[in-house]
């Protein structure tokens, strides 16, 4: 996926580019420019947009991060990132499906399976905490690495 791509689907969620801007915090112009990729949005612009889609915030991290990286290696680097986020994001699906699905003897009320929805609300937004908490890292370890200091991949 592209970054064109994430702005289509915010802009069927706000219903326009200028709209899509004004929530993310910049002007229609910018977004505009993201869609033509003659510029690319920041790491906070990205956390904006997935917080309109519904997204992960290191997903669009990553996919930005495939675009705009200027060697092989690192575009290689988010990549992997993003390869990460999609097994990681696999295994916590599989695991509320565990969570939540009754046992075939139960015949669980519409009412249980509502309530069960405050346990997938939860997992979100942990989830989207270690999103941020991994975007900070990262932002960390790429001020380190401007500053030519070594920092260990971890």
């Amino acid at each position: 996926m592209k970054i064109s791509e994430y702005l289509d689907k915010a802009k069927a969620v706000t219903g326009s580019d200028g709209k899509t801007a004004e929530k993310i915090g910049v002007t229609k112009q910018a977004v505009s420019n993201w869609r033509q990729g003659t510029s690319h949005p920041d790491a906070h612009a990205c956390a904006n947009l997935a917080d309109i889609i519904g997204a992960e915030e290191l997903e669009i991290v990553a996919v930005n991060g495939m675009e705009t990286e200027k060697t092989p290696e690192r575009r290689e680097y988010w990549k992997k990132k993003l390869a990460e986020l999609g097994g990681i994001a696999a295994s916590i699906f599989a695991a509320v499906i565990l969570i939540v699905t009754p046992y075939p003897a139960e015949a669980a009320p519409a009412a249980k399976i509502a309530s069960q929805d405050c346990i997938l609300c939860k997992i979100r937004k942990l989830l989207k905490l270690f999103s941020k908490i991994k975007i900070a890292a990262l932002a960390l370890c790429n001020s380190q690495i401007l500053a030519q200091r070594h920092c260990s991949p971890g």
